[in-house]
């Protein structure tokens, strides 16, 4: 959980079992949630747990997931806003 897209708002980033993507869900500050279409992040094989940090200190969140099924992590760095 963490604010992806600086809206202020929780969002939710989840791995989808038995399927190699991610799961991206953005907070409607309300205690909703909406799947961000048309997002492509590729994960390896039974993608499960995800994880927000800031891996490069750049100021924002970036997302680690691991592969049950390949016995690997995905790594998906953030790319910077445009304000």
């Amino acid at each position: 959980m963490g604010d992806l897209n600086g809206d202020g708002n929780v969002d939710l980033v989840s791995g989808v079992q038995g399927r190699a993507r991610l799961l991206v869900l953005l907070g409607d500050g309300k205690g909703g949630f909406t799947e961000l279409d048309g997002l492509q992040l590729p994960a390896g094989n039974r993608s499960e747990y995800a994880i927000l940090a800031d891996l490069n200190r750049d100021g924002q969140l970036d997302i680690i997931v691991s592969n049950y099924g390949s016995g690997d992590v995905s790594v998906f760095l953030a790319r910077k806003r445009n304000k």
